[in-house]
Order: structure tokens, then C-alpha cells, then sequence
């Protein structure tokens, strides 16, 4: 009989937790590469000023104008002059939450989602950065719309191969 309280107590326990976190209020923004990435510190900053004003999820532009924002062995690979990458703004990120949260003790948590804001974008306005210059000599470009957007090919196998290794990454 204690057997069986003590189980249908935890059974209770789990389940509320699992409503409160179903039920949290999820209050999420964007925060796109030009936005406060200087260094570590400043990151840190951003996220915990975020959180004062009840942000409890950020997602973090990572694929930009032909440059990705965290660590990619495919793109340093694909674009092995080191302009491929830049500043790993999703590790400061993971980072920033990741001491926040333990120094809330894990209440009110934020979570932190990369966002392929451009997915099949190579760049704007022209082929005017490295990665866009070597998809073009591999024949990864669609076309362009009009002074805008240079698209890759989404029927290109490489191209897609591509997208899905560095998200990998």
C-alpha cells in the first residue's frame, strides 16, 4: 500500500512538472548579427538584460550575407580562407544562458535556438562575399531578384548536401 502511494505520488509530481513546462508563457526574440555580438561580455550583457524584461527564448541569426556565426568544418572547408566564418556568436550565446540559468538556479530558464534566417540566400545586393563567389564557380547560384537576393539552386543536390552539413555542424 505505501508501495503504491508513494508511486502515485511521484506519478502526480511528474505530471504537474510536465503541465508547468507545457504551460510556460514562452517570450522569444530575434537577435540578429548586428546586434550587440562585440565579445563574450557584452553577449552575456545582452542575454541577461533579456531576461530582466522576461525573454525566455532567443534565436540567434547564424547564416548571413554568405557567413556563418558559429563553428562549420563544412564551410571552412567549402571556404578555406577563414572568411566563411566569423565570431562563434551561437557559442557566446549558449554560453551567456547557460551561466544565467544556473545562476537563477534553473528557474525561468532561456533557451537558445540557432536561425537560418536566409537558408538558401548566398548574399544581397551582388556576389559580393567568398562564400557566394565559390557557389557561383560551382554553379550553386538560381539567379538574383532584381538588386535583392542572390538565390542558391534548391534542386542542386550540393547545395542541399551543403545546408544540411552545416547545420549539422
Amino acid at each position: 500500500l505505501m508501495l503504491s502511494f508513494v508511486l502515485s505520488f511521484i506519478s502526480v509530481l511528474m505530471l504537474s512538472s510536465l503541465k508547468l513546462y507545457l504551460c510556460k508563457e514562452l517570450h522569444a526574440t530575434w537577435l540578429p548579427v548586428q546586434y550587440q555580438f562585440d565579445n563574450q561580455t557584452s553577449v552575456y550583457n545582452m542575454v541577461k538584460e533579456l531576461t530582466t524584461i522576461g525573454i525566455n527564448r532567443v534565436y540567434v541569426d547564424v547564416w548571413n550575407q554568405g557567413k556563418l556565426y558559429f563553428k562549420s568544418d563544412t564551410m571552412d572547408n567549402f571556404v578555406n580562407n577563414g572568411e566563411g566564418t566569423s565570431d562563434d556568436y551561437l557559442l557566446w550565446t549558449l554560453e551567456a544562458a547557460q551561466k544565467i540559468n544556473q545562476e537563477n538556479n534553473n528557474i525561468d530558464e532561456i533557451e537558445v535556438f540557432a536561425w537560418f534566417e536566409y537558408g538558401l540566400i548566398a548574399a544581397y545586393g551582388s556576389i559580393n562575399n567568398d562564400f557566394a563567389r565559390e557557389a557561383e564557380q560551382k554553379g550553386w547560384i538560381l539567379g538574383q531578384e532584381g538588386q535583392g537576393f542572390v538565390w542558391m539552386d534548391p534542386d542542386n543536390s550540393d547545395v542541399l548536401s551543403f545546408l544540411v552539413n552545416i547545420m549539422n555542424d
